[in-house]
């Protein structure tokens, strides 16, 4: 029992001091080997063995997960991301894009009984310019989810989907801001939850201060527990479950709006961006540049539009702002395009006034179901929400910033069917602002 659960050298001498009420007294010493130092191996369960499908990410916990599961009894695959589909024995390689590949793997290593799941793809994500060599980025990362997914479904075969994330979460006293990299996949899980609960088993995120073997033996457990929790973050070896609670409103003040700067309201030109476009102009601001990825027709044209469709209103929005004292800039720009956005900056603080404020309210909406999700659609709608954002931080250092305002949705909270890529580029938003 000893040597199960982790300890070394077990030693019992031979004969006991005489105890008490004359019952013989053992004395067994053992070695303890340090946290850092083993693998938190759960016991064998005692119970049938399980088919483990193991997506393994290059940073090794993925062959930690599969040394504890053949340590218990359990049979194991792993499946490696690479660019083309190769087997040997109980491994196998495949292109991580490709929802066929990931699709022959789970048909070709199913036993016929129901499949338990580890997503640790996503472990390899990370934000900013360490996404390199074995490290990709959020756009990746979510892709190759999703094919994961969608391989789950086109193979037919049955079983529950955990993914698993390292400090993607803001969870536990004293937590860091979340990895940017993995947040998004939250969202995606929850996108599973809605439209698949029959194939959803949950979401794990690991402690990042931790060791890969103690990563390892606690993405299992969360695995195994059949307690209904499916979305929980482990901090400090304790288990910590989602819950929503009421919490206090943010310390912070709204930052005075002023006359003198200027203010950028990305997705600016629709319904949404033009009612914080009038809020800002209520509180003072009177320079106000509003852009938009197919902008509006040229000013020549506006007469002509009939006022009652959006286009109309949106214009006479504008116009009414404009006659009561506002400089209003209706721009086509796609906030995702990082030239176009260099141009539109380099005019703040010369032609324009210095920039103050950014409120980032562009997407490209789209409903799609995850059966269906592919790169294109998935890819349009990181582009507007995660690379827009990275473009207005990376453009606006420097800059004499008062806010910068992220507009998500609690999708990324919730899920939401049809959502999954909504709520995986809010989810990414929620993050960043944690920064």
């Amino acid at each position: 029992m000893l040597g199960e659960t982790g300890f070394t050298a077990a030693i019992v001498p031979d004969d006991g001091e005489g105890a008490p009420g004359g019952q013989p007294l053992a004395v067994i010493v053992a070695g303890v080997p340090t946290k850092e130092g083993r693998d938190r191996d759960l016991p064998a369960t005692g119970e049938k063995s399980r088919r483990w499908i193991v997506f393994a990410d290059r940073g090794g916990t993925g062959e930690k997960v599969a040394g504890v599961l053949r340590r218990r009894g359990d049979s194991c695959v792993l499946v490696d991301p690479g660019t083309a589909y190769r087997r040997s024995g109980e491994r196998f390689e495949v292109d991580a894009r490709s929802p066929g590949e990931i699709a022959r793997v789970l048909g070709e290593a199913g036993d016929g009984t129901p499949l338990r799941m580890l997503y640790l793809w996503g472990l390899d994500a990370v934000e900013g310019t360490e996404a390199a060599g074995t490290r990709h980025d959020v756009e990746t990362a979510c892709s190759m989810a999703v094919s994961a997914f969608r391989g789950l479904l086109g193979s037919g075969v049955s079983g529950k989907f955990w993914m698993v994330t390292r400090g993607a979460q803001k969870a536990g006293p004293g937590s860091r801001p979340p990895e940017c990299g993995q947040a998004p996949l939250w969202g995606i899980g929850r996108g599973i939850a809605v439209e698949h609960p029959d194939l959803w088993g949950g979401l794990v995120d690991l402690d990042p201060g931790t060791g890969a073997g103690e990563q390892a033996a606690m993405a299992i457990e969360c695995a195994c527990r059949e307690d209904g929790e499916d979305q929980v973050a482990v901090r400090e070896g304790k288990r910590l479950a989602a819950r929503l609670v009421r919490a206090p409103a943010p310390a912070h003040s709204m930052p005075a709006v002023r006359d003198d700067g200027s203010y950028l309201v990305t997705g600016g030109l629709g319904g949404l961006g033009l009612k914080v476009a009038r809020w800002l102009f209520d509180r003072g601001a009177r320079h106000l540049v509003l852009t938009g990825r197919r902008g509006l027709p040229g000013r020549e044209a506006w007469p002509a539009i009939d006022p009652n469709t959006e286009q109309g209103r949106n214009v006479a929005a504008i116009l009414a702002m404009e006659s009561a004292g506002a400089v209003v800039e209706a721009l086509a720009v796609d906030a995702s395009e990082r030239p176009s956005m260099e141009r539109l900056f380099a005019r703040f603080g010369g032609e324009w006034p210095e920039l103050r404020g950014v409120v980032h309210a562009a997407v490209a909406m789209s409903q799609c179901p995850l059966r269906d999700l592919d790169e294109a659609t998935l890819g349009g709608m990181l582009a507007s929400k995660v690379g827009g954002t990275r473009n207005l931080l990376a453009l606006g250092a420097g800059m004499p910033l008062e806010f910068v305002v992220l507009f998500s949705s609690t999708t990324a909270l919730l899920g939401a069917g049809g959502l999954a890529h909504y709520a995986a580029a809010n989810g990414y938003l929620d993050a960043v602002a944690h920064e």
